[in-house]
């Protein structure tokens, strides 16, 4: 009863934050270009009869997603879904093509965050509808690339739908699909196999005793925090730089003015002596 209360504080709290802001009238314009187009590649994508003209489609969807921001990107989301592009590109995923796979799973992962698009939740539910979790877990023990792209996927999925995403997920046996990577001697596999882990464990209203899971999740917030710490420091360091670098350009100007005035002040009074 506690975590169903919780959930749907949760959700209504969600619900409220995600009101969205209008967007302004020229963004509005942009973006029916860049829906115009995305649909022609979209098209491109549905209609395709082999992997290689599947791969061109992906290609200009993903330079058409490489400039896509705000507005722009909700058409870009909007245009996949109408159109079955999410379904197709969900489908590639599972391709025999590792270039295809690799295209596919690297435009799904920005389409899946709200980051990206404000109504990544619609893109989400065909995603999930289509098996797109149960792909993203068979590639968790895939070469890499596929990999990493599998688990940073996930993790923007459980971090947009903490709650029914993460359900399935656990249902699944993801967790033990996960826990083999936590461990991983690639560092970036497994900075987001544990990622993912934490966001799963953490809205699991019976999580399991794992010390080992526990203290690796741990040691990497720890790690984010050394890391946000390190970067405060870098961007401190930068600014300080920079703003001594204005402050003595502001000085030397100011002395070059000063430097000026009086070389027209002595001028002016050699000529008004030579006038007088």
């Amino acid at each position: 009863q506690i975590a169903a209360a919780a959930e749907a504080a949760a959700a209504a709290a969600a619900e409220e934050a995600a009101a969205p802001v209008p967007w302004s009238e020229r963004a509005i314009e942009s973006a029916a270009k860049t829906r115009s187009t995305a649909e022609a590649h979209v098209a491109m994508l549905t209609e395709a009869k082999d992997d290689e003209a599947r791969i061109a489609a992906v290609d200009n969807l993903r330079e058409v997603a490489e400039e896509a921001y705000g507005a722009d990107a909700a058409a870009l989301g909007a245009a996949l879904r109408d159109g079955g592009g999410i379904v197709s590109l969900t489908a590639c995923v599972d391709s025999s093509s590792t270039d295809l796979q690799q295209g596919a799973l690297s435009l799904l992962g920005n389409l899946l965050t709200d980051v990206f698009d404000r109504d990544a939740r619609k893109s989400l539910e065909v995603f999930t509808e289509s098996g797109g979790l149960r792909s993203l877990q068979t590639h968790l023990q895939s070469a890499y690339p596929m990999n990493v792209l599998a688990c940073a996927t996930l993790q923007n999925l459980t971090s947009l739908d903490p709650f029914e995403c993460c359900r399935l997920l656990r249902e699944q046996g993801c967790v033990a699909e996960l826990a083999k990577l936590v461990g991983s001697d690639d560092a970036t596999v497994a900075s987001y196999a544990t990622a993912v882990v934490a966001n799963l464990r953490a809205y699991d209203p019976d999580p399991q005793s794992d010390e080992a899971l526990d203290e690796a999740i741990r040691m990497r917030r720890l790690a984010a925090i050394v890391e946000q710490m390190r970067s405060g420091r870098a961007v401190a360091s930068m600014q300080a730089v920079a703003t001594r670098w204005v402050r003595r350009r502001r000085e030397k100007a100011a002395e070059r003015a000063a430097q000026i005035a009086a070389a027209a002040e002595a001028a002016a009074a050699a000529a008004a002596e030579e006038a007088a």
